[in-house]
């Protein structure tokens, strides 16, 4: 069954601050860095037909950006890409809930996603918490992934997974049967045409 969402066409504003990293870029080079989705000559033409302000003014076309400058995108009507917002929850208690993510969907609003993304449907769904994801998956992968509803759990939880105190299971079908209950693989992780994701030296 087809659970893709679409959403109508939204004006979209893009708000951002500089992060430390991209203190002296030009403003052409920070957006086609940062925001990778439009090259350097697509975010150049946003700014010669202002679309887009730095600190509440208009930006001009290699401007130098410094650390924590505001920069305001008017990105106009923009259609999302078509996602699933189904929520699978498995697991909730006062400090987290536990999802199993489904694809295709972003946890954060990113490049042509914004409404169409875990944290924005959460904020729907819950209103008055702020979703903060303990992890990251990509777009097109599903899996497990844990929301901390408290700022406390959050940071928690955030400094569980930096000291490798979380462990992870991941399950995999395998072809034939192992001679070993337990053994490592040491092979790359890619597609097989007309497969899902496969193990080995034949991959694509």
């Amino acid at each position: 069954m087809n659970r893709l969402h679409t959403i109508p066409p939204t004006e979209q504003v893009y708000r951002s601050h500089v992060p430390p990293q991209y203190d002296g870029f030009s403003i052409e080079k920070y957006f086609a860095t940062r925001f990778s989705y439009q090259d350097e000559e697509e975010w150049s033409r946003q700014i010669l037909a202002g679309k887009i302000e730095v600190n509440g003014k208009t930006a001009t076309l290699g401007q130098q950006l410094s650390a924590s400058d505001l920069t305001v995108t008017q990105a106009g009507l923009r259609t999302e890409p078509a996602v699933d917002r189904t929520l699978n929850m498995i697991y909730q208690d006062k400090m987290v809930r536990a999802f199993n993510k489904n694809a295709p969907i972003p946890v954060h609003p990113c490049g042509r996603y914004f409404q169409n993304s875990m944290t924005e449907v959460l904020k729907q769904v819950y209103p008055g918490e702020v979703p903060r994801p303990i992890q990251r998956l990509d777009v097109t992968t599903t899996g497990i992934i844990v929301f901390a509803r408290t700022r406390e759990a959050a940071a928690f939880l955030m400094r569980e997974f930096k000291q490798n105190r979380v462990e992870k299971e991941y399950l995999a079908l395998v072809e034939g049967i192992p001679q070993s209950k337990q053994f490592s693989i040491d092979k790359p992780i890619g597609r097989l045409k007309g497969s899902k994701r496969f193990v080995g030296k034949d991959i694509l």
